[in-house]
Protein backbone atom coordinates (compact mmCIF):
# COMPACT_ATOMS: atom_id res chain seq x y z
CA UNK A 1 0.00 0.00 0.00
CA UNK A 2 1.24 3.48 0.58
CA UNK A 3 3.96 4.42 1.76
CA UNK A 4 5.70 0.99 2.01
CA UNK A 5 9.68 1.71 0.93
CA UNK A 6 10.37 0.65 -3.14
CA UNK A 7 12.73 -2.33 -2.65
CA UNK A 8 13.84 -2.15 -6.38
CA UNK A 9 14.85 1.59 -6.85
CA UNK A 10 13.87 3.86 -9.68
CA UNK A 11 11.35 2.35 -12.27
CA UNK A 12 11.86 -1.32 -10.36
CA UNK A 13 15.48 -1.34 -11.72
CA UNK A 14 17.33 -3.12 -8.55
CA UNK A 15 20.16 -0.40 -7.56
CA UNK A 16 22.11 -0.02 -3.91
CA UNK A 17 21.23 3.43 -3.60
CA UNK A 18 22.67 5.90 -0.50
CA UNK A 19 22.51 9.79 -1.00
CA UNK A 20 24.18 12.77 0.33
CA UNK A 21 21.91 15.66 1.31
CA UNK A 22 23.40 19.31 1.57
CA UNK A 23 20.89 21.81 2.07
CA UNK A 24 17.02 21.34 -0.21
CA UNK A 25 19.22 21.04 -2.96
CA UNK A 26 19.57 16.97 -4.56
CA UNK A 27 20.07 15.79 -7.45
CA UNK A 28 20.73 11.91 -7.60
CA UNK A 29 22.08 10.30 -11.07
CA UNK A 30 21.90 6.52 -11.38
CA UNK A 31 24.03 5.07 -13.86
CA UNK A 32 22.18 2.59 -15.47
CA UNK A 33 23.23 -1.37 -15.12
CA UNK A 34 26.16 -0.08 -13.28
CA UNK A 35 24.09 -0.57 -10.19
CA UNK A 36 25.77 2.63 -8.14
CA UNK A 37 24.70 5.56 -7.76
CA UNK A 38 26.51 9.15 -7.36
CA UNK A 39 24.88 12.32 -5.73
CA UNK A 40 25.78 16.17 -6.30
CA UNK A 41 24.97 18.86 -4.20
CA UNK A 42 23.57 21.83 -6.82
CA UNK A 43 23.01 21.89 -10.29
CA UNK A 44 26.51 23.19 -11.88
CA UNK A 45 27.70 19.57 -10.25
CA UNK A 46 25.29 18.19 -13.02
CA UNK A 47 27.80 20.84 -15.30
CA UNK A 48 30.70 19.45 -14.60
CA UNK A 49 29.40 15.54 -14.46
CA UNK A 50 28.53 16.30 -17.81
CA UNK A 51 31.10 18.18 -19.19
CA UNK A 52 34.14 15.72 -17.75
CA UNK A 53 33.05 12.78 -18.92
CA UNK A 54 35.11 11.72 -22.20
CA UNK A 55 31.91 9.45 -23.11
CA UNK A 56 28.61 10.62 -23.99
CA UNK A 57 26.03 11.11 -21.57
CA UNK A 58 22.25 10.86 -22.26
CA UNK A 59 20.09 11.96 -19.83
CA UNK A 60 17.06 10.60 -18.71
CA UNK A 61 14.88 13.65 -17.20
CA UNK A 62 11.72 11.85 -15.26
CA UNK A 63 9.37 12.27 -11.82
CA UNK A 64 8.20 9.44 -10.13
CA UNK A 65 5.04 10.06 -10.45
CA UNK A 66 5.18 9.48 -14.44
CA UNK A 67 3.83 6.26 -16.16
CA UNK A 68 5.62 6.93 -19.55
CA UNK A 69 9.00 7.61 -17.70
CA UNK A 70 8.56 4.23 -15.50
CA UNK A 71 8.14 2.17 -19.35
CA UNK A 72 11.71 3.56 -19.83
CA UNK A 73 13.10 1.96 -17.41
CA UNK A 74 13.77 -1.58 -19.16
CA UNK A 75 14.58 0.25 -22.67
CA UNK A 76 17.16 2.32 -21.19
CA UNK A 77 18.78 -1.05 -19.57
CA UNK A 78 18.88 -2.40 -22.90
CA UNK A 79 19.97 0.46 -24.93
CA UNK A 80 22.94 0.24 -22.07
CA UNK A 81 23.43 -3.33 -23.01
CA UNK A 82 23.47 -2.88 -26.71
CA UNK A 83 26.07 0.04 -26.47
CA UNK A 84 28.18 -0.59 -23.48
CA UNK A 85 30.89 1.96 -22.58
CA UNK A 86 30.40 3.97 -25.65
CA UNK A 87 27.79 5.87 -23.39
CA UNK A 88 26.82 6.94 -20.22
CA UNK A 89 22.96 6.90 -18.99
CA UNK A 90 21.81 8.83 -15.82
CA UNK A 91 18.65 10.22 -14.74
CA UNK A 92 17.59 13.78 -13.56
CA UNK A 93 14.46 13.76 -11.39
CA UNK A 94 12.72 16.81 -12.43
CA UNK A 95 11.15 16.83 -9.58
CA UNK A 96 13.57 17.07 -6.98
CA UNK A 97 15.94 19.26 -9.24
CA UNK A 98 13.76 22.19 -11.20
CA UNK A 99 16.69 24.42 -11.55
CA UNK A 100 17.86 21.63 -13.97
CA UNK A 101 14.66 21.23 -15.86
CA UNK A 102 14.24 24.63 -16.97
CA UNK A 103 18.20 25.26 -17.77
CA UNK A 104 17.28 22.63 -20.09
CA UNK A 105 13.78 23.50 -20.78
CA UNK A 106 12.46 20.19 -20.17
CA UNK A 107 8.18 20.60 -20.75
CA UNK A 108 7.23 16.94 -20.97
CA UNK A 109 8.89 13.72 -19.74
CA UNK A 110 10.45 11.52 -20.42
CA UNK A 111 12.80 13.96 -21.82
CA UNK A 112 16.73 12.48 -23.14
CA UNK A 113 19.39 14.64 -24.01
CA UNK A 114 22.26 13.50 -25.12
CA UNK A 115 25.15 15.73 -23.97
CA UNK A 116 28.98 15.35 -25.64
CA UNK A 117 31.73 17.55 -24.14
CA UNK A 118 29.28 19.26 -22.12
CA UNK A 119 27.12 20.12 -24.54
CA UNK A 120 23.23 19.08 -25.53
CA UNK A 121 23.89 17.83 -28.95
CA UNK A 122 20.69 15.86 -29.80
CA UNK A 123 17.01 15.70 -27.16
CA UNK A 124 13.69 13.27 -28.10
CA UNK A 125 10.49 13.26 -25.57
CA UNK A 126 8.08 10.36 -25.08
CA UNK A 127 8.73 6.78 -24.87
CA UNK A 128 10.41 4.97 -27.74
CA UNK A 129 11.44 1.52 -28.40
CA UNK A 130 15.19 0.46 -28.46
CA UNK A 131 15.42 0.67 -32.19
CA UNK A 132 14.56 3.99 -32.38
CA UNK A 133 16.51 5.01 -29.83
CA UNK A 134 19.59 3.57 -32.02
CA UNK A 135 18.58 5.31 -34.74
CA UNK A 136 18.21 8.67 -33.28
CA UNK A 137 21.03 8.94 -31.19
CA UNK A 138 23.89 6.31 -32.44
CA UNK A 139 24.91 8.36 -35.01
CA UNK A 140 25.97 10.93 -32.40
CA UNK A 141 28.57 7.70 -30.53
Amino acid sequence: MFGKPRRHGVHGVSQKVSSHFLGASRIILYYIQYRIMKTAAAPNKFAEFVSSSDTPVLVDFYADWCGPCHMMAPILNDLKSTWGDRIRIIKVDTELQPQIAAQYQISGIPTLILFKEGKPVHRTSGVMPLQRLVQEYGKYL
